[in-house]
């Protein structure tokens, strides 16, 4: 308990990181089966903050989407990340949108950039926990009727993405 304690002060005294301000785009690619592997990603940063949408492509292949919402924070020396965030999934069954919601959270790493710094590589790591189901064709089910194995899942992921400073 003590070194959690630690770790949480650690965290909140850490300052924010080096000045950047930036707004970026690029692909996600992750190893949740649970979700589209490959979606696009769209955000901003500003100085230690960042806030992203991830949207998914693939929707119009398959009438799936799984759409992020997320907010980071970096820490000092501006390698690494944590994040939080909302996962939205829709999908048609028997002719109706069912959806699923998700509460994210995660650690990000932001890897050497090779020649520029306007293309980044950024791996992390993913815990997604399901809130609630609910849609026309289900009845609404919520994290306290749900079996555990079906809350959680964890998962990988890296982002490319390409930076314009502001």
């Amino acid at each position: 308990m003590k070194m959690t304690v630690a770790g949480v002060l650690m965290v909140a005294m850490a300052g924010p990181a080096i000045a950047d301000r930036d707004v970026h785009a690029g692909l996600n690619y992750r190893s949740d089966l649970g979700t589209h592997q490959k979606r696009v990603e769209l955000g901003g940063r500003w100085n230690a903050f960042e806030a992203a949408v991830v949207l998914d492509p693939q929707m119009a292949t398959d009438s799936q989407s799984d759409n992020d919402v997320t907010a980071m924070w970096w820490f000092k020396p501006s390698r690494f990340a944590a994040f939080a965030g909302w996962r939205n999934t829709s999908y048609r069954l028997l002719g109706e949108t069912v959806f699923h919601e998700k509460v994210l959270g995660g650690v990000l790493a932001k890897l050497p950039s090779v020649g520029t710094d306007r293309v980044r590589l950024i791996v992390g790591l993913e815990v997604a926990a399901e809130i609630v189901r609910h849609g026309d064709a289900i009845t609404t089910d919520w994290l306290d009727t749900m079996s555990a194995d079906e809350l959680v899942n964890l998962s990988l992921f890296v982002r490319a993405e390409f930076t314009v400073d502001l």
